[in-house]
């Protein structure tokens, strides 16, 4: 017996097949009535249709067919780069995305995530734009992106790895990340340590929480001798870290670690680092530290900290490829993971 919400997928799939891109497909409502199907059912095949690419939706006008496209092979991308971001921190992923782009006479036009909306929609148009990726982009960013994918544009996101999501991505494993720097520092023999990240809901942190749980799982290491810290965002956003710093210290304080996994040289240059001073703990004679993202050579203790090594070329110019395939049919959906490296510093045990 085949199963309702294939019925109404198959269903919908006919009308697909013999409409036109943009199309729109009837509404849920007389699909329930037409199909005599729960409305569980119709958006169970609605999800499906939409996460293989075949369809978009748009709040409150409905589902639009999604048709291949002619192939192009020079492309107009645009860029999106949060207000936030440092273009030193990025320039890796931008070789790799220049580099993709090299010889084909791509257009390569790049705008600010917080500028305005419809400024950014009409210079979209204004330029003819195939595609979009999103460089690393913040909660804040979404909006716009989500504005661009219900637009029917192919959008591509940086570094940010969303299970259960709409959107496509190519990132590095921070999963992996997270699980490879604690378990080098367990595997040195730390019986107390500490996790320090960002809003658990933002799924960086959520990926890193993970590893760093499968380490301590594999090590055996009890709840009671670790530490997640997870902060979400104040309403001061001048005064984050602040108030990560102050946490950290008072679980700092109570738990006593020997070894620290910061999610990223942000949160150990602004947050933990001026904890660790004001104690006059040495790194690593006292505390040991491992971030899940790379140092920089203005990194406080530079040398005496293990890090990990991202592969941001690659990042950039996998997108650039993905992106393409995406604008020319080859692929409805890109969801790539790429692996990563830990950096341990040569210390004594």
């Amino acid at each position: 017996m085949v199963l309702k919400y294939i019925e109404v997928k198959d269903y919908l799939i006919n009308l697909i097949n013999a409409g036109k891109d943009q199309d729109a497909l009837p509404s849920e409502n007389d699909l329930c009535s037409y199909m005599k199907a729960s409305r569980v059912t119709v958006r169970r095949a609605l999800d499906e249709l939409e996460h293989e690419g075949l369809i978009r939706r748009q709040k409150g006008k409905g589902a639009f067919i999604c048709k291949i496209k002619k192939v192009k092979k020079a492309l107009n991308i645009f860029l999106g780069i949060s207000k936030d971001e440092s273009f030193i921190l990025i320039s890796n992923i931008m070789a790799g995305i220049l580099d993709q782009i090299k010889g084909d006479e791509s257009g390569l036009h790049i705008f600010i995530t917080d500028e305005n909306m419809n400024e950014t929609l009409q210079n979209i148009q204004k330029h003819e734009i195939d595609g979009i990726i999103g460089i690393r982009p913040y909660p804040v960013d979404y909006p716009i992106y989500e504005e661009l994918r219900q637009r029917g544009y192919p959008v591509l996101l940086i570094d940010r790895a969303m299970k259960n999501s709409h959107y496509s991505y190519v990132s590095s494993d921070f999963t992996q990340a997270s699980f490879l720097a604690t378990d080098y520092l367990l595997g040195r023999g730390h019986k107390k340590i500490m996790f320090v990240g960002t809003a658990p809901w933002i799924p960086i942190s959520s990926c890193s929480k993970t590893g760093f749980e499968k380490a301590l799982q594999k090590h055996k290491i009890s709840k009671a001798d670790s530490l997640i810290i997870n902060v979400d965002e104040f309403e001061s956003k001048a005064s984050f870290f602040d108030d990560v710093s102050r946490i950290f210290e008072h679980e700092f304080t109570r738990l006593k670690p020997t070894a620290v996994v910061c999610i990223s040289e942000l949160f150990f240059v602004n947050s933990v680092y001026p904890v660790l001073h004001k104690k006059k703990l040495a790194v690593p004679e006292d505390v040991e530290i491992a971030l899940c993202s790379a140092t920089f050579e203005s990194t406080p203790l530079r040398n005496s900290i293990h890090e990990i090594r991202k592969p941001e070329y690659e990042l950039g110019k996998h997108s650039v490829e993905s992106l393409k395939k995406m604008i020319n049919g080859k692929t409805n959906r890109v969801n790539i993971v790429l692996p990563v490296e830990l950096l341990r510093k040569d210390f004594k045990s």
